[in-house]
C-alpha cells in the first residue's frame, strides 16, 4: 500500500500513547491523524488494514482513511473522527458512566 505525503504542519498535536500521537487537522475537524513514532512501519499498515474491516462491518468506529507518511518518515492514518464521541476510558474517569450508559449514548 503506498503512503500519501503529508504535511504535518496542516495538524495540531491532541494526545500521544505508547505507539504514536494524535493530531487534529487544523481546518478541518472531522479529520483526525494518528501517527506512529519513528521507525513504525508494519503497525500502522496492520492497523489501517483492520480498521477497514471493521467499519465495513458496520461497527461503530472512526472511519478509516488514508494511509500516510510525513515528510520526515513517521507513518500513519487518517480518520474521520466521529463527532461528540468520547474514548470510554475517558467517559467514565469525568463523568461515571457504567458501561450501559456509554453504550447507549453513543451507540
Amino acid at each position: 500500500m503506498e503512503a500519501i505525503k503529508i504535511n504535518l504542519d496542516d495538524y495540531v498535536l491532541s494526545g500521544g500513547g505508547a505507539n504514536g500521537e494524535s493530531y487534529d487537522h487544523r481546518t478541518d475537524p472531522s479529520v483526525m491523524l494518528k501517527l506512529y513514532f519513528p521507525g513504525k512501519i508494519q503497525q500502522p499498515l496492520d492497523e489501517v488494514t483492520l480498521a477497514r474491516k471493521v467499519y465495513a462491518l458496520g461497527i461503530p468506529s472512526p472511519e478509516p482513511g488514508d494511509y500516510v507518511v510525513t515528510e520526515d518518515g513517521r507513518y500513519g492514518i487518517r480518520f474521520r473522527r466521529v463527532v461528540g464521541k468520547k474514548s470510554y476510558a475517558r467517559a467514565i474517569a469525568h463523568l461515571n458512566y457504567s458501561f450501559h450508559n456509554y453504550n447507549s449514548h453513543y451507540f
